[in-house]
C-alpha cells in the first residue's frame, strides 16, 4: 500500500476516534503533500492526481517532524508546557511513519566506511562527507547529528 494511502486511511479511522492530535498531524502532513504535487519545481508534468513516492512523503513527514522539534524548543524557553505536549506528541505518532533511526554505533560505522570512500582527513572534507552519507542514511538519522559526528572524527584524525 503507498504511504498516501495510508495516511488518508489513517486520518479516517483518528477522525473516528475522535483523536484530534493525529487528525491534525496528518493534515499537516497530507496539505504538504498536497503542496509538494502542485509544486511546478517538482515537474510540470507531474499529474496532481497522482500519488507522490514514498521516498518524496517520507522528507515531508521528516520536514514536519523537524519543524515540530523546533516549535518544542521555543515552547520551552517560553514556558508553554501544554504545547511542548502536544508537539512531542504529534512528533512521537508521525515518527511512526518513518524508518528506523539508526543507532549510534550503526551511524559511526556508516560515517567511518564513507570517510574512507572518500579519503578525507581533514574537517574542511566535511561537505564531501556530508553529501555521500545523507544519502546512504536517507532519513535515518539527524543531519545535525549526523554532522556533529563527522567534525569530531575528522577533528580527532
Amino acid at each position: 500500500m503507498n504511504l498516501e494511502r495510508k495516511i488518508i486511511e489513517d486520518l479516517h479511522s483518528s477522525m473516528k476516534r475522535k483523536d484530534t492530535e493525529k487528525v491534525q498531524a496528518l493534515r499537516m502532513v497530507l496539505a504538504a503533500i498536497k503542496k509538494a504535487k502542485a509544486d511546478p519545481v517538482m515537474g510540470p508534468d507531474r499529474d496532481k492526481s497522482q500519488e507522490l513516492p514514498d521516498a518524496e512523503i517520507l522528507q515531508l513527514i521528516s520536514r514536519e517532524v523537524k519543524m515540530r522539534k523546533d516549535s518544542v524548543e521555543a515552547f520551552q524557553k517560553a514556558g508553554r508546557t501544554d504545547l511542548v505536549k502536544e508537539e512531542e506528541e504529534a512528533i512521537s505518532f508521525l515518527e511512526t511513519y518513518l524508518p528506523q533511526k539508526l543507532s549510534e554505533e550503526e551511524l559511526q560505522k556508516l560515517i567511518m566506511e564513507t570517510i574512507a570512500e572518500t579519503g578525507a582527513k581533514t574537517p574542511q572534507d566535511l561537505g564531501k562527507v556530508m553529501g555521500l552519507i545523507m544519502n546512504k542514511i536517507k532519513g535515518r538519522a539527524d543531519g545535525k547529528t549526523v554532522n556533529l559526528m563527522i567534525r569530531d572524527i575528522l577533528s580527532n584524525m
